[in-house]
């Protein structure tokens, strides 16, 4: 008869301490990582080229306003990329703002890179891309401040200019 003999237990030779993710936790884990460290690097080296292209101060890409025209749509383009655009509604309607040079017609319902905005609010969207799209209705009008940078929590647009604390 053949004695069976047990095999030792596998050893942690991967220099690991315990409890580590492997194998596919560990793959993603590091493409989480990497993922972020890529944004980190893309925003930065954005708002260094808006600084290299010149004529921008401040972050600032345009101060504006404009009021739709029958297609119900305004097309922004600049030479850098948009970190994103503080949008004042001044209309009573929602207005639609779209990452990207958008097509003449209706507002995208939805998706990456859309964004509401209701009648009367101000609102703070990233974009991400050299252009920027407002759908709204024709003869409402809107404020807009394109900057290089992102929105960065608690920055608010709107304050009472004069207004004290």
């Amino acid at each position: 008869m053949v004695a069976m003999t047990q095999l030792p237990a596998p050893q942690n030779t991967d220099s690991l301490p315990a409890g580590s993710p492997r194998g596919r936790d560990a793959e993603r884990l590091l493409f989480a990582q990497l993922l972020a460290e890529f944004r980190d690097y893309t925003q930065r080296n954005t708002e260094f080229i808006g600084r290299l292209v010149g004529n921008i101060v401040n972050d600032t890409l345009e101060v504006a306003s404009g009021t739709f025209d029958a297609s119900g749509v305004i097309v922004r383009a600049f030479h850098a990329p948009i970190g994103h655009v503080a949008l004042d509604n001044q209309s009573q309607h929602t207005v639609t703002v779209r990452s990207g040079a958008g097509s003449i017609g209706s507002a995208p319902a939805g998706g990456t890179g859309v964004y509401p905005v209701p009648a009367g609010a101000i609102r703070q969207v990233g974009i991400g891309d050299h252009a920027v799209t407002f759908y709204g209705t024709a003869g409402d009008t809107i404020a807009w401040h394109a900057f290089t940078t992102p929105a960065r929590p608690g920055n608010g647009i709107g304050a009472v200019i004069g207004g004290g604390a």
